[in-house]
């Protein structure tokens, strides 16, 4: 899994949803390369993303406690995790309980 920080989160129309809420995460293909990320919750959705910002929408504004300095969780493809584990933007640590 891999966790970002919510830098930015303001309430919008975005793309197709026309009441949503615009999040973006200190997260971009920088770190994630190719690779693909699904958000654990699943009332975010990936909209775009940038060299160092990923953008989302949260599909039901209010149904969540996301905002600026919280973290939101992904589970990522074999691409963005290779990408992740060798980038010098990502810090890795290991969970012995999943072992």
């Amino acid at each position: 899994m891999l966790k970002a920080e919510v830098i930015e989160v303001q309430e919008k129309a975005v793309a197709n949803y026309p009441k949503a809420e615009r999040i973006v995460v200190a997260l971009g293909l920088q770190e994630i390369g190719a690779g693909r990320l699904y958000p654990f919750n699943s009332r975010f959705r990936i909209i775009g993303a940038s060299s160092d910002h990923l953008v989302l929408v949260a599909e039901s504004p209010g149904l969540h406690t996301i905002k600026v300095g919280s973290t939101i969780t992904f589970a990522l493809d074999y691409q963005s995790l290779l990408a992740t584990a060798t980038s010098p933007y990502v810090t890795i640590t290991y969970n012995n309980d999943c072992l």
